[in-house]
């Protein structure tokens, strides 16, 4: 920090008109610069860099950067020493202007309460970890620990329970897990650390390994179990004619379009779905008990609360129960994840060192017991100081090697379909060079370097 503070406020500013108007798309950079004005500055309590990487992340537009961009601006203009933060009401009033416009920008209409028990997180700077390796985690973009009462002017009673805040969660932390799954697949994290951990330090790495939230895609939030109770209890409340549609339609919708293979469930795997206000629907969200399809086979609770909650975004549905997705989406994701986009890594991340031993052990978490019994140790590092980053742009190793491969596989998949179908895989594979990338000074000077041109 006292490195960047030694730049004349004018190349401050300079930079920062730079990254808020000429380049005005690029919210790495804008995170990066935001964090640093942050510790700049003190801004009598203003969370500038909060603020300001929530502002300019997914969906924002270039009028609710506009504020974001003057605060910066005047925070760094040379006409006052920078370092005095004698111009911090300026700089709160650009932000101001900027939270209104976002607001105004996309309206969201719901109720929901501040976490109780979360830690801040800490920023972590790759530099402090140069040879060691990079493992994704799969991770749904849900809030945690916000009770939501209202969505869409529809009462509602929900606690948020997923999400990547759970390594913030203070508890879990005192208990030393970081994440939480069923017992396979946390066995299976395990094993990848393992395995990276012995790849790392046969190419001379450190033999740390940093597993790091992988952001999943759109309406991943429905495998969480607070979505679907929300959108149950928006629904129960319809009118008795409207959930008998629901009803009638969700049953007949084809295997495949639920997300699951005909082959094992039959061509209707929900057609034997009890009512909405039932409390066996409640049941069948919460994992108490499994539904059965038209074969016999039992559909796992995680997949059932996909294929119900991939429905609510339905116009017809938004109209004949009056609430808008929009509304059941935002209460129900986390102010910081749920703008980020497939494959961006590096918003919680944890740290397992080389003496570490990284096991499986009964999860303890009130809040996410009924859908995971198992979870997984390590030390909770915090988020990345540059912002969740692109897959490709944290691990472009692993990432290129893998793409190509498909490329040449599937040469007439667009570079979207590519680019998903080489996330999907890397979050699978077995072999440690294909999953874990080792941070190399190169990396870092490109990822970081590129922030400051």
């Amino acid at each position: 920090m006292a490195e960047y503070l030694r730049e004349s406020p004018l190349t401050m500013s300079d930079k920062i008109r730079r990254l808020m108007f000429d380049n005005i798309g690029n919210r790495n950079r804008a995170n990066y610069y935001a964090n640093k004005a942050t510790g700049l500055l003190d801004l009598t309590g203003a969370t500038l860099g909060e603020d300001a990487g929530r502002m300019v992340g997914k969906g924002a537009a270039n009028k609710s950067l506009l504020g974001v961009g003057k605060g910066l601006g005047l925070l760094a203009l040379g006409t006052m020493d920078p370092t005095q933060g004698k111009i911090a009401n300026v700089a709160k009033a650009g932000i101001k202007k900027g939270k209104d416009a976002l607001s105004n920008l996309a309206p969201k209409n719901f109720v929901r309460g501040k976490p109780e028990g979360l830690l801040d997180a800490d920023l972590v700077n790759l530099q402090d970890y140069v040879g060691a390796s990079i493992v994704p985690m799969p991770w749904d973009a849900t809030q945690r620990g916000q009770r939501i009462t209202k969505i869409s002017d529809i009462d509602v009673d929900a606690v948020g329970s997923g999400g990547p805040r759970f390594m913030d969660d203070a508890e879990n932390v005192k208990q030393g897990v970081v994440g939480a799954s069923n017992k396979g697949i946390a066995n299976r994290v395990v094993d990848r650390v393992k395995d990276a951990r012995i790849y790392n330090l046969n190419n001379k790495g450190t033999g740390q390994v940093i597993l790091s939230t992988n952001t999943m895609g759109d309406l991943a939030e429905g495998f969480s179990m607070t979505p679907s109770i929300t959108s149950q209890q928006i629904l129960g409340q319809g009118s008795k004619a409207n959930r008998k549609l629901f009803e009638d339609e969700l049953k007949k919708i084809a295997t495949n379009t639920a997300g699951l293979k005909e082959k094992t469930f039959g061509k209707q795997a929900l057609q034997n779905l009890p009512p909405l206000t039932d409390e066996d629907f409640l049941a069948l969200i919460q994992g108490k008990i499994k539904l059965k399809s038209g074969t016999g086979a039992e559909i796992s609770p995680g997949d059932f609360r996909k294929a119900f909650y991939k429905r609510m975004p339905t116009k017809k549905y938004e109209k004949m129960f009056g609430y808008q997705f929009d509304d059941l989406a935002g209460a129900n994701l986390d102010d910081v994840a749920g703008l980020l986009g497939k494959g961006d890594i590096g918003n919680r991340m944890a740290l397992i060192n080389p003496t570490d031993t990284i096991k499986v052990v009964p999860n303890l978490d009130p809040l996410t017991q009924a859908v995971y019994d198992s979870a997984f140790t390590g030390k909770r590092l915090g988020t990345l100081d540059i912002g969740a980053q692109p897959i490709e742009k944290l691990m472009p190793d692993v990432f290129n090697r893998v793409n190509k491969g498909f490329n040449l596989q599937f040469p007439k998949k667009t570079p979207s379909e590519l680019r998903s179908t080489s996330i999907g895989s890397i979050e699978k594979q077995g072999e440690p060079e294909n999953y874990s990338q080792i941070i190399t000074q190169e990396l870092i000077d490109n990822l970081y370097g590129g922030l400051l041109d």
